[in-house]
């Protein structure tokens, strides 16, 4: 019997199998009174070396690679990687208090912005809650290709709206709110990374808060 990978196991393998006759899933042949050998036979998985069959069962399966624009130095690049249009800077001495968020229309389709939960309920209640001690920042990230937020003038369209119905409330109590939109290539389609990309993000811009919401 050949072995179907030339490894160095797979050489010792191939050498205790013709050494002492082993028939492979059939009979031990000459180690059948050698507990020593049939050990090491098992410790190397040998009969995987010959049996197809066996190689799913026995060998663990290669861990998933993880894409690089997940990982930290991956999420930094993006974070250098944006627009100066994409980057918010202070207006003042005042703290910074950033509010990140990752947003999808994933499974849902927002025919207007009443049945957006964002435009509900989470932005319109910062000119309620909001104090005048801080200066404050939203970043809100979302996957490339998102059906929704990947569209530039629906975003114009969402920053006019944020600014009648937010900003101009806060300023009336002297609170300065902006927000930004991010774009993420989120190859793992989870929120783990977005979340990750926009708290970066504010970090990078000098936000001294983080506050996320889900």
């Amino acid at each position: 019997q050949v072995p179907l990978r030339r490894s160095q196991q797979g050489k010792k393998c191939a050498q205790m199998q013709k050494t002492f006759s082993v028939r492979v899933g059939k009979s031990w042949g000459a180690m059948e009174s050698e507990p020593a050998l049939r050990h090491s036979w098992t410790s190397l998985r040998c009969d995987c070396y010959f049996e197809r069959s066996c190689k799913e069962t026995v060998f663990k399966a290669r861990p998933a690679a993880v894409h690089t624009s997940t990982t930290a130095a991956g999420i930094n690049e993006a974070v250098a990687a944006r627009t100066a249009t994409e980057r918010l800077q202070p207006a003042g001495a005042k703290e910074v208090v950033a509010i990140v968020l990752g947003a999808t229309s994933v499974k849902v389709r927002f025919e207007t912005l009443d049945a957006n939960p964002l435009f509900t309920h989470l932005l319109p209640s910062l000119p309620r809650t909001l104090l005048n001690d801080y200066e404050y920042w939203v970043y809100v990230g979302y996957d490339s290709g998102d059906l929704f937020y990947d569209n530039a003038a629906r975003q114009r369209s969402l920053n006019k709206w944020f600014r009648r119905n937010v900003v101009r409330p806060c300023l009336q109590k002297q609170v300065l709110v902006k927000m930004v939109f991010l774009n993420f290539t989120n190859v793992l389609r989870k929120p783990g990374p977005v979340f990750n990309f926009v708290a970066a993000a504010a970090v990078a811009d000098g936000a001294f808060y983080i506050f996320r919401v889900n």
